[in-house]
């Protein structure tokens, strides 16, 4: 920044390299924060690729889930009906014993 050696006095030499210190200050930041936006977009998109895979895994699961249960509630009944006519056919032997 502009040096102050007494006179109260700064020279153009002075003021051009405090310029010039500035434009490179903001020049690096501007670099700076162009990397870091970079990083973070890369960083997104690897999230995003991870969500997605997650939320397919979740939806495969969901429907293994529904299939199963269909496959239990079909495998429920059938044992159903099947204590029903063992029962239904006990009940017949046993009171004729």
């Amino acid at each position: 920044m502009p040096s102050n050696e007494g006179n109260g006095k700064v020279t153009h030499a002075e003021l051009k390299k405090d310029i010039e210190y500035l434009i490179k200050s903001f020049d690096n930041a501007a670099q700076e924060t162009r990397a870091n936006r970079e990083k973070t977009d890369e960083r997104m998109r690897a999230a995003e690729k991870e969500i997605v895979c997650l939320y397919a895994g979740l939806n495969n699961a969901k429907d293994d889930i529904k299939e199963i249960r269909s496959h239990s509630n079909r495998w429920d009944a059938i044992v159903g009906a099947g204590a029903l006519i063992g029962a239904f056919i006990s009940g017949l032997i046993g009171t004729n014993r």
